[in-house]
């Protein structure tokens, strides 16, 4: 499986975390370090049913399933070969 990484634009370029791919593969869940999140972070996804090329399913906190005392977890509610794997 090709790692997935989370985006973040900036006026400097575009900042990229790699997903915890190990996590991912067992739980179907993001887990995401404290110290790694921020606001604006996204993943780039194509959605099964439009002509989209991609979509950014966003890190809110909102949309946050649990946290523990060092991670934040979040729903992974795609097929990772929907995910862009390609790190720009």
């Amino acid at each position: 499986m090709n790692p997935v990484y989370l985006r973040k634009e900036t006026n400097n370029g575009t900042r990229k975390v790699m997903v915890d791919m190990a996590y991912l593969v067992s739980h179907k869940k993001i887990r995401l370090p404290k110290w790694q999140w921020e606001e604006g972070l996204f993943l780039p996804y194509k959605p099964e049913s439009t002509n989209v090329e991609f979509e950014r399913y966003f890190l809110f906190k909102d949309n946050m399933i649990k946290e523990d005392q060092d991670h934040y977890f979040f729903d992974f509610p795609f097929r990772v070969e929907q995910v862009e794997t390609v790190a720009v």
